[in-house]
């Protein structure tokens, strides 16, 4: 008992002695805020920090601007900041025994790492930086529709971008792949600036893409956001709304992405005119479309963790699932030559899952050597199914045809590049391969499908002055095997050359040369049929081989603070190029893939972009394409065709209200002996925003129309004459309600606000 109380008593002066020592260790450090005028800064933000810059300790100042901080150590670093004055590092030695005091300046906009000057753009070797200032994005709902102020950029409120009027573009953010619905969830006030890549790195560039978009966060942000973004309309039943959440701590960033999408449509009418001959018999119909059910879903789930060193390394793993379904049936009278009218019905049934994880991971030394590793791994899980009937007035059946397939696929995409700057510019030495492999099931019938494709490049990004390059030397490696039988396997080069040159500050002209081969898609290798007549069916081409391109173009662009104008002259050479074809079977006509034995294309594009005033609030523009083709099948025959396009975009944005329509011509495309006209498009936009970061509005889709027609035809020369139209009538006049909103909490900081140089009451504030 004796000893007992003797250990209790040692202990409580042991613990008394920790808590001196801990008292006398922590000195009160002293001091006083105030501005280059001697006022005293009320309600200052005081804190201590570590080496890394984490916050250890924070206090404010009172109302005649001083504060007490309790400091543990020194030397110690006290970061000092106020709303609208610049923030202030101070690094102490040893403990001062006054009163420190510290002088704030005035700045006229305070965008934490967002520096307002007067050139918010810089051209690198490798890309062009654009930073938004706070007083341009202050008036847009949310981050992505502020992207429309980048030149030659145009992002509608409907989730469509695209550059220099192309939209096969790749987006990331901080260098991982992300999607429209992740970038219009950032809270405007988190992103630093937006790099764009017109010439894309060489990852990117041997898959085709024409434009990279890299969104770049500012550092050390804290707490999260949420945002909701809906689109809906009661008739039809449509639908296209996403929650993201993102919540960050310390160097950690974590998220999550709910997207759904749908369109439940009951007015579709499908007209067709079909004539083709079939072991001696010609068939001549007319199919009059009436009233069927068109339904579509796709629902999908993105879980995503990321941690950020600046300068040292980034590591980034997203896991997300999808599943979509597609259920469509075409109900149509059909006219025989000489015979009674029949009814038809044919129902496409296409439902898959898919399960996805993304593995990135840089690592950057001295910010002059970085290592890159990327994989993505994928399942997908896949039913098919396909009838076609034909019925007389008394429900006998008279043809009746059906299919049923199921497909299960995985791929693995990776790529591992090792990047440093030297005398020549910035190198890039790097790995890239993708593996998909597929089993198609009928019944008890399987047909396995591999593919492999590798690439090995290095690319050089360089340049002096005026003049800058890109050269990118790859090999690539193809290899198919189709019921473990190798149908192809053969190397390729892959070379890229690219010069640009400013003439002036705001004129750009490039000159491009490229050579590349690819793969054909599971998808087009696909057995899967599709029976659109009784002798008339679709599906893929499991024999296909490989493609070559030989491209080149000439751009030329001009930027001035009111007008951006491009024109883009290309011309292509496809060997082996892959295409729509039909031919008789001893079982039908088939309309399929084949390679031909080469194509032509020769044509350009024009954008235009138009700012008539000085704070770019009303964008105007519009995109012409044009494209003539020429091809040469193996067996000798020849065919033209065209394509042409035109689209128009303008928007005003202002402090409570956003305008936008959107057209597009019904031009045409071509592809083989199948000629697709564009459908006619309008769209008509409408919010109002009663608080930053919300917006509450209606979209009036193909206003005054009967319909979203769309469809296609064969060429002349076709052994079949097609005529296919699909008309959603629902879609005509079709309102929908929109609603977006962005809630950021646990921020440290207030949105910033514009300080007035003098001391009246005015109310000129910028406020977000």
């Amino acid at each position: 008992m004796l000893y007992y109380k003797s250990s209790y008593f040692m202990k409580n002066i042991v613990l008394c002695l920790v808590l001196s020592m801990i008292t006398l260790y922590a000195q009160a450090y002293k001091g006083q805020v105030t501005d280059t005028s001697s006022n005293p800064l009320i309600g200052a933000t005081v804190s201590f920090l570590s080496n890394d810059s984490t916050i250890l300790l924070t206090t404010m100042t009172d109302t005649l601007g001083y504060y007490e901080l309790n400091v543990t150590h020194y030397p110690a670093i006290i970061r000092i900041q106020s709303l609208g004055y610049k923030t202030i590092n101070i690094s102490i030695s040893k403990e001062p025994d006054y009163v420190f005091k510290t002088v704030l300046e005035k700045m006229l906009y305070l965008l934490n790492e967002i520096v307002v000057t007067p050139e918010m753009v810089k051209h690198y070797g490798s890309h062009t930086s654009y930073r938004i200032s706070q007083k341009e994005i202050a008036n847009y709902a949310n981050f992505a529709q502020a992207m429309n102020i980048v030149p030659f950029m145009t992002v509608t409120s409907s989730g469509n971008i695209s550059y220099k009027g192309n939209s096969n573009i790749v987006l990331l953010l901080n260098g991982v792949k992300t999607t429209w619905v992740e970038i219009q969830a950032l809270d405007k006030n988190d992103v630093s600036k937006i790099d764009v890549y017109e010439n894309p790195p060489a990852q990117y560039a041997l898959v085709g893409a024409s434009a990279v978009i890299n969104i770049v966060t500012k550092r050390n942000i804290i707490g999260g956001n949420l945002s909701l973004n809906l689109r809906d309309a009661l008739y039809p039943i449509y639908g296209n709304n996403s929650l993201v959440a993102f919540y960050n701590y310390g160097k950690s960033r974590f998220s999550l992405q709910v997207n759904n999408v749908m369109a439940h449509y009951n007015k579709v009418q499908t007209n067709e005119k079909l004539q083709y001959s079939f072991q001696n018999n010609e068939y001549n119909k007319k199919k009059i479309g009436n009233n069927s059910p068109k339904d579509r879903d796709n629902n999908s789930i993105v879980l995503g963790y990321m941690i950020n060193h600046p300068n040292r390394y980034q590591f980034n793993a997203n896991l997300s699932t999808n599943f979509y379904k597609k259920n469509e049936k075409k109900m149509q009278t059909i006219s025989y030559t000489n015979t009674e009218n029949l009814n038809g019905e044919s129902n496409l049934y296409n439902k898959y899952s898919m399960y996805s994880l993304n593995l990135y991971f840089n690592k950057i030394w001295d910010k002059k050597q970085s290592l890159l590793i990327d994989a993505t791994g994928t399942l997908y899980s896949t039913q098919f199914k396909s009838t076609y009937t034909e019925q007389n007035d008394l429900q006998e059946m008279l043809f009746n045809s059906y299919s049923n397939y199921t497909t299960q696929r995985k791929s693995l995409l990776s790529t591992i590049q090792y990047t440093a700057l030297s005398f020549f510019g910035q190198w890039t030495l790097g790995i890239r391969e993708t593996y998909q492999s597929a089993i198609q099931k009928e019944g008890n019938k399987e047909m396995p499908l591999n593919q492999q494709t590798l690439h090995g490049y290095a690319q050089l990004y360089g340049g002096k002055n005026k003049f800058y390059y890109q050269l990118i030397l790859a090999s690539k490696f193809l290899n198919v095997k189709k019921e473990n039988n190798t149908i192809w396997s053969k190397w390729y080069p892959a070379p890229t050359a690219k010069f640009w040159f400013y003439p002036q500050k705001n004129v750009t002209l490039q000159l491009t040369y490229s050579y590349s081969a690819d793969v054909p898609s599971v998808s087009l290798m696909s057995e899967t049929e599709q029976w659109l007549d009784n002798f008339y069916v679709y599906k893929g081409n499991s024999n296909l081989t490989p493609s070559q391109n030989h491209h080149i173009d000439l751009t030329g662009n001009i930027i001035t603070p009111h007008i951006n104008f491009l024109f883009y002259c290309l011309y292509n050479y496809n060997p082996n190029s892959i295409v729509n074809t039909f031919k008789t079977t001893s079982q039908y006509i088939l309309q399929t893939y084949n390679n031909l034995q080469s194509k032509q294309e020769i044509g350009g594009q024009v954008v235009l972009d138009y700012f008539p005033l000085k704070n770019k609030s009303l964008k105007i523009g519009a995109v012409g394409i044009y494209i003539h083709h020429h091809g040469k099948e193996k067996n000798g025959l020849t065919w033209n065709g065209y394509r042409y396009q035109l689209m128009g975009y303008a928007s005003y944005t202002l402090p409570k209200w956003d305008f936008e329509i959107y057209y597009q011509y019904p031009g045409q495309t071509l592809n083989g002996q199948l000629i697709t006209p564009r459908a006619e498009v309008v769209q008509v936009d409408i919010a109002y925003k009663p608080k930053p970061n919300m917006s509450i509005g209606l979209q009036w889709n193909q206003p005054f129309m009967k319909g979203f027609k769309e469809g296609e035809h064969t060429t002349k020369a076709c052994i079949i004459q097609s005529t296919s139209y699909s008309n959603i009538r629902d879609y005509a006049n079709m309102i929908c309600l929109k609603f977006s909103y962005n809630f950021s909490f646990g921020k440290q900081n207030k949105y910033p606000k514009q300080q007035i140089k003098n001391e009246d009451n005015d109310s000129g504030l910028l406020t977000k």
